[in-house]
């Protein structure tokens, strides 16, 4: 009986740390042109999808996005990542500062038959979350090897907007 209830106790209190999982749509520019592009064609869509669990004050997780290529570097990438988000002030407007660190898992290069592969990813932004919607600005560096125009990282800025599923 006593076994019983240890077990019960483990189980919801493991259940009262909320896991959130957000599906983020958003845009993506190529940070060294940011602020030259004037079409909304010189930016490109970002898909992902960010698992997290509220700890305290943060929420750490993991993710996966889907980066298209920018004009002016041509190479897109798929990083996943491990995330920790400080939620400033935890009230019904939560402003929040986020830090990724990862791994490009595919990088894609259609130019000039190169054959780019994406190394270590970073990211840190700021946030806020508003009931059940996101919305991030994040400026990340994806490593890049094998890349013959001697780009050794791509640097972008993207803004996001998540919906909590």
């Amino acid at each position: 009986m006593k076994k019983l209830l240890v077990l019960m106790i483990l189980i919801v209190s493991t259940l009262s740390f909320g896991i959130d999982t957000h599906l983020r749509l958003g845009v993506v520019g190529n940070s060294k042109n940011y602020g030259t592009e004037k079409k909304l064609e010189d930016y490109k869509p970002t898909i992902g999808l960010e698992v997290t669990q509220t700890l305290l004050l943060f929420d750490v997780g993991g993710g996966i996005q889907y980066n298209r290529k920018t004009d002016g570097v041509g190479v897109s990438t798929v990083p996943a990542y491990f995330l920790v988000r400080w939620n400033i002030i935890p009230i019904f407007i939560k402003p929040y500062l986020v830090g990724k660190v990862g791994k490009s898992i595919y990088s894609s290069d259609n130019l000039n038959n190169n054959d780019v592969k994406g190394g270590y990813y970073y990211g840190a932004g700021v946030g806020m979350n508003i009931s059940f919607l996101q919305a991030e600005l994040l400026y990340s560096i994806t490593e890049l090897k094998n890349d013959r125009r001697n780009y050794d990282d791509l640097k972008q800025l993207s803004l996001t907007f998540g919906y909590r599923l």
